[in-house]
């Protein structure tokens, strides 16, 4: 990517194929490495990075290549190059020895302190107090508006979702992060994931879906393990499964499904095919997802942030979440900012912030140009 070459990458792909012995787009003699150039993987905040049997390095210099390669020919594993310490692949720490994470300015809605932040059940419980209907009616007027580009409000796709008959219902949550140059997604699902869960369960409360399913993005499989991790640590909570908190007949769990690298998937149609085993492609309109979506069954698709969003929402109130923001766009936004700046990394900013503003906060000098949303619009 533009950003990799900005970083270093022609140096470290030099090095790469060298120790590798295999030029990019071959296998070496030896049939023991491929060099193969990708597109973004996400990690724009730390480039060059590379992927090694889905194992990731960032920050890559020729030499930190040389070094993992003479360490795989050596007969390490590439979980062990890059997890010195041997953390558990189902724990924060093993991501955090992974990849860097890092939330460069945080607000109120998504990186609030711990203190902050109230339990998964507590949550729950306040929530049940309420009926499907009014907590659909708090999603609308706190004016959640999707965060995965369209932003198309969310408690209008619910709501069409709810008054849809069928004997099955979905949530899906849009967890294929492919826009070049965007991370955002990544920071919150490995930093704030009970968040995007709470929001799917609250979401299933609404339309009366008994299963939801979070579509990873391939290259973020490392994350995998710890989300289901987080995902168990729920169902023993009573936060997932059979009679959710004590409510009896309110049964609702999430499973983790694998994209498979097509940025298309991205799109919540695209997204329903491959989830159906079918190539990731576009469908006609109508019938909308939320009318006829996965399985043919009324389906709710929306991203990572906007989920986190709702379970905010009902944990703090509509007034609370309006407060911030504007008048027409409430709450706090996730920006991957990353390229020829002092501080790179995700930004948590109120609706309305200027493009200046955010400049001097990521520390951008004498700034000639600035490439807004991702490289592929």
């Amino acid at each position: 990517t533009a950003l990799a070459r900005q970083q270093g990458y022609a140096a470290v792909r030099k090095a790469l194929e060298e120790a590798a012995g295999a030029t990019t787009g071959s296998v070496s003699k030896s049939g023991e490495f491929g060099v193969f150039a990708t597109t973004c993987v996400g990690l724009s905040d730390q480039e060059p990075a590379m992927l090694v049997d889905d194992v990731v390095f960032t920050r890559l210099t020729p030499a930190k290549v040389q070094s993992v390669v003479e360490q795989l020919k050596a007969g390490k594993s590439a979980a062990e190059i890059a997890n010195p310490a041997q953390h558990p692949a189902n724990t924060q720490a093993y991501v955090d020895a992974l990849v860097h994470g890092e939330v460069q300015q945080a607000d109120a809605v998504y990186f609030a302190p711990e203190e902050d932040l109230a339990a998964p059940v507590e949550v729950l419980k306040a929530m049940l107090q309420k009926t499907p209907q009014a907590l659909l009616n708090e999603i609308k007027d706190a004016g959640i508006l999707g965060r995965g580009g369209a932003g198309f409000p969310a408690g209008y796709k619910w709501q069409l979702v709810r008054d849809t008959p069928a004997a099955h219902k979905y949530i899906i949550c849009n967890a294929d992060e492919g826009e070049p140059g965007t991370f955002k997604d990544r920071v919150l699902m490995t930093r704030k994931p009970e968040l995007v869960f709470l929001g799917m369960v609250c979401a299933a409360w609404v339309v009366g879906a008994q299963l939801g399913v979070y579509y990873l993005r391939y290259e973020y499989r490392y994350i995998q393990a710890y989300l289901e991790a987080v995902l168990q640590r729920m169902r023993s909570s009573n936060c997932l499964g059979k009679s959710i908190v004590g409510k009896e007949g309110f049964d609702f769990d999430i499973r983790i499904q694998l994209g498979a690298g097509a940025y298309v998937c991205g799109d919540e149609s695209a997204l329903l095919e491959s989830m159906e085993g079918r190539r990731g492609s576009p469908r006609v309109k109508p019938p909308l997802p939320a009318v006829k979506g996965y399985l043919g069954h009324p389906t709710v698709v929306n991203n990572v942030e906007t989920y986190a969003a709702a379970a905010r929402v009902v944990e703090k109130g509509v007034q609370w979440f309006k407060n911030m923001g504007t008048e027409r766009s409430s709450g706090t936004r996730l920006i991957s900012v990353s390229g020829d700046c002092a501080r790179p990394g995700v930004y948590e900013v109120q609706w309305g912030i200027t493009l200046r503003t955010l400049l001097d906060l990521v520390g951008a000098q004498d700034a000639v140009a600035v490439q807004v949303s991702g490289a592929s619009g």
